[in-house]
């Protein structure tokens, strides 16, 4: 069983999450299960969680009554860190 597989395996069970690629190419996973959004460099790929947000509360409470639930959200913003701002200056 190769890496990926396990890392896979873990988040179909629920004890990690997958983050997607960073533009780097490769797949990239998460062990804070919690609903939060991340941030990805778009130069080095770093990819660091954001505070938690009340993103999936809104959105609860925006589909309240309309038959939908939410078990959970994938929210990436993309822009510059601030190591790779500082290379650029």
């Amino acid at each position: 069983m190769t890496v990926y597989n396990t890392l896979n395996r873990l988040a179909d069970m629920g004890l990690i999450t997958t983050v997607g690629q960073a533009g780097d190419g490769s797949e990239h996973f998460d062990g804070n299960v919690q609903p939060h959004a991340h941030f990805t460099c778009s130069f080095c790929h770093r990819i660091e969680d954001l505070p938690e947000d009340h993103t999936l509360v809104v959105q609860q409470q925006r589909l309240s009554g309309s038959g939908y639930s939410i078990i959970g959200m994938r929210m990436v913003y993309y822009g510059v860190c601030p190591q790779c701002m500082k290379r650029a200056n």
